[in-house]
């Protein structure tokens, strides 16, 4: 049925953000039967609240899986079958998704800076959308997982060189463990220290996500405390894992939450536990500590 001109339809759409080397991107999309430039968006389908259809049209016209780490509230205009309203969010992409197929709905999809789409934007909603989203609010703003790396050979045990002692049988466990704990996380990064234990612990989590793993030297055993500083202080606020050794734990947990916040759960860290840290706009908002997976079957605590 379609609406009656006093109906108001209903609509969700995104800015979505991404950051790159000196500064932001936003995502804009072309529309041929309009030939316009605006931001994702469409009708809600029976049954969804926006955010449901915010992500769902995004993913639908550019093929991007999202997140939405913040609301923008709502413009409205007429439509010629009554008036339309949009509630619309800041989205930052995840992993999944596809690659985009031009169809007759978007034909193009472009990342360009918020100066770029302030020209690009055919409509001046939308170039007043973006110019009050305060996109670098939303540069530090997710869930930082620390994990410290599962049970691996021990040192007496192996004749090699230390970095290339592997997982045991118990430590390939608690990696599917800490892969059925994560995977649902919307994880944007994986790094871990080069050393082969803590790679093979989050392997299983790469292979479910599509994300692939960084090896960075920063999160190696006896590195210098700043340098690892610098590298989790520049992950914090997004969704990105961390797997590391025992020794730099403390040093990466005990950095982050700071001041007057408690951190619930223990001050120690098991091989195959996980740190939780979360940050909006740049500010902690909670921790919380997780203990290793018990199995590798669902449902892992």
């Amino acid at each position: 049925m379609s609406a009656s001109p006093t109906e108001t339809i209903s609509a969700s759409g995104g800015v979505v953000v991404r950051f790159v080397s000196g500064g932001s991107e936003v995502l804009i999309v072309h529309r041929p039967s309009y030939d316009d430039w605006s931001f994702p968006k469409g009708k809600e389908d029976p049954g969804e609240i926006p955010p449901e259809t915010a992500v769902r049209e995004v993913e639908e016209e550019t093929g991007l899986r999202t997140r939405i780490v913040g609301e923008l509230g709502s413009t409205e205009y007429e439509v010629s079958r009554g008036n339309k309203k949009v509630h619309w969010f800041v989205m930052r992409p995840v992993a999944g998704g596809t690659r985009f197929s031009p169809n007759d709905e978007v034909d193009q999809t472009r990342w360009v800076s918020p100066e770029g789409a302030g020209h690009l934007l055919t409509y001046n909603a939308d170039r007043e959308l973006l110019k009050r989203t305060p996109l670098e609010a939303h540069r530090r703003n997710g869930t930082l997982y620390v994990v410290r790396h599962a049970h691996a050979i021990k040192r007496k045990d192996w004749n090699g060189e230390d970095h290339l002692r592997p997982l045991t049988p118990k430590g390939v466990s608690e990696s599917i463990g800490i892969a059925n704990l994560l995977e649902t996380a919307q994880v944007e990064r994986i790094v871990s220290s080069p050393a082969l234990r803590c790679v093979q612990s989050v392997e299983p989590l790469a292979e479910r996500t599509g994300v692939a793993i960084e090896a960075n030297q920063a999160l190696a055993e006896n590195v210098r405390p700043e340098t690892t500083a610098t590298l989790v202080k520049e992950l914090a606020g997004s969704n990105a894992v961390v797997c590391t050794h025992g020794d730099l734990m403390p040093l990466i947990v005990e950095d982050l939450v700071v001041g007057d916040h408690t951190v619930d759960g223990t001050s120690s860290w098991p091989k195959g536990s996980t740190w939780t840290i979360t940050v909006d706009a740049g500010r902690l908002v909670s921790s919380s500590y997780l203990g290793p997976p018990k199995g590798s079957g669902p449902g892992v605590p």
